[in-house]
């Protein structure tokens, strides 16, 4: 959701904007090019539009690794006892390219204003990205408790902070008001799956365009290691959903992602993938439309950003292997643990064609998630269970076989649609600087970064990590100098 903002509401705004004083916080260390660059131009763009600033540089000036967040929490903590009333943490590189930049005041949220990035070819690089340009009241950034202060070096400071936010409820999330009581599939991560044959239907459909739907929640699994790019003993894993011999169609990964797959003749994959809540009901679909050669890939509702694949050659010709739920039975799988799901399943659908957008945005209007019916060639919802044999409620036959799967009676209750940051949607240009992040899907820092990224994923997402225990009430540092820089900003020198 954004500030939806009419024509009188801007002018009202432009007004606040007057009164409500707006501090720019930039971490810095050895950029002084950038620097001087980046304050003249970030001025005169605040000044013509009457928003009243200051910009606080906080300069670490000691020799221990650079520290973003901190020195991000320091430039804040300087502006907040100045009496500034909202800040923007902004990176240093980043140039407004128009009018698209907004800073004006938004009491309701943080906002992520620089949505599209010169570096990253003017799109969104992922949707949880939080860092460049963003910002906060006094009373939002002391709610989350600011930035963690013990990510040394590059990386993950950001991304910290959108869970912070996330627990805090500051972010963009839509609830749709499901509210239904029905039967549920529970796999034991051991041994359960489900085995759909191979029917003419079902061959028929993987011919043309398609799509699979799947009503999952996934349980949080300590047996499987979260993958770390910066762990060179960390393995990438793919827990099936829904599969068919060696080849998935949906799927967990341990990267803590959904995805949606489509596998061409050359048995090369497309996919589009949303961030998993593990204990949350949500309701996944994948369409393949072989007529617009494109995969999309949806999460309750909205559709990936990374969605509307391209798709270059025909559909592989599949043969007669069953489609699998939960598990698969390919001897080049090593048949370990992240090989069957472990968590608990609710519904089944394939159509023979792709659904559209408002069909899909249709089923989330009705608190039964009620299926469009056109094109539907297999449906499940575990209410007609015979011995072990699973009933296909769409009359086409497609009875499935059930092994090591427990049933039983639980509630799906709102789904919510991912979790993203409210956002403005800014264009910038990067000022050049060699890269400091991830080249060649390897950290440039490497331990420290790779050290930054395991207590991101292993405590911060998972909840573990107390944020109210470290951030701006735990804020320790020595202020060693200031001087005021450009006519009317300021430069702090500290020690972390």
């Amino acid at each position: 959701m954004y500030c939806h903002r009419t024509q009188i509401d801007i002018l009202d705004e432009s007004v606040k904007s007057v009164t409500k004083k707006l501090a720019i916080c930039v971490p810095y260390r050895n950029r002084e090019q950038h620097l001087n660059e980046f304050v003249p131009s970030l001025t005169t763009y605040l000044s013509r539009r009457g928003i009243e600033h200051k910009i606080f540089v906080a300069h670490q000036a000691d020799t221990k690794l650079f520290n973003r967040g901190k020195i991000k929490n320091i430039a804040f903590d300087i502006a907040r006892s100045e009496g500034y009333d909202y800040f923007c943490f902004h990176d240093i590189d980043m140039i407004p390219e128009d009018d698209s930049c907004d800073y004006s005041y938004c009491p309701d949220f943080p906002v992520h204003i620089s949505y599209y990035l010169s570096d990253y070819g003017y799109t969104l690089p992922y949707l949880e990205n939080f860092g460049g340009a963003l910002m906060f009241t006094k009373e939002q950034f002391e709610q989350v408790n600011g930035y963690y202060n013990d990510y040394w070096d590059w990386g993950a400071e950001d991304d910290d902070l959108f869970w912070r936010c996330r627990r805090h409820n500051l972010l963009d999330i839509d609830v749709y008001p499901v509210d239904k009581t029905q039967r549920v599939a529970r796999f034991n991560g051991v041994s359960s799956k489900i085995e759909i044959p191979y029917t003419e239907s079902l061959q028929s459909m993987m011919r043309g365009s398609y799509t699979f739907s799947m009503l999952v929640k996934t349980d949080l699994r300590h047996d499987v290691a979260p993958y770390l790019r910066g762990k060179s003993d960390s393995t990438y894993l793919a827990t099936p959903l829904l599969s068919k011999g060696a080849f998935d169609q949906l799927v967990w990964v341990n990267t803590n992602v959904l995805m949606g797959y489509h596998w061409n003749s050359k048995n090369e994959p497309s996919s589009a993938y949303l961030t998993n809540t593990h204990g949350l009901w949500q309701h996944v679909i994948c369409t393949v439309d072989c007529e617009k050669g494109e995969l999309r890939f949806f999460l309750n509702g909205y559709e990936s950003p990374n969605s509307k694949v391209k798709l270059d050659q025909a559909t592989r010709h599949y043969f007669s292997e069953p489609f699998l739920v939960g598990s698969s039975d390919s001897p080049s799988w090593d048949m370990g643990t992240h090989s069957h799901f472990k968590g608990e399943i609710a519904d089944i659908a394939f159509w023979n064609r792709p659904l559209s957008s408002e069909e899909i945005t249709s089923i989330y209007a009705n608190e039964q998630l009620i299926l469009p019916d056109t094109g539907m060639i297999l449906h499940y919802d575990f209410s007609n269970v015979e011995s072990n044999q699973l009933i296909d409620l769409s009359g086409n036959g497609n009875t499935a076989l059930i092994t090591d799967i427990d049933l039983l009676t639980a509630a799906v209750t709102n789904l919510q649609t991912a979790a993203k940051p409210h956002r403005r949607r800014g264009r910038y240009r990067n000022l050049p600087h060699q890269t400091e992040g991830i080249a060649n899907n390897t950290y440039v820092k490497g331990g420290t970064s790779a050290r930054n990224e395991e207590i991101l994923v292993k405590e911060v997402m998972t909840g573990e990590l107390d944020t109210s225990a470290n951030g701006l009430s735990t804020l320790e540092y020595k202020e060693i100098g200031r001087r005021t820089i450009f006519e009317n900003h300021l430069m702090i020198d500290v020690e972390c």
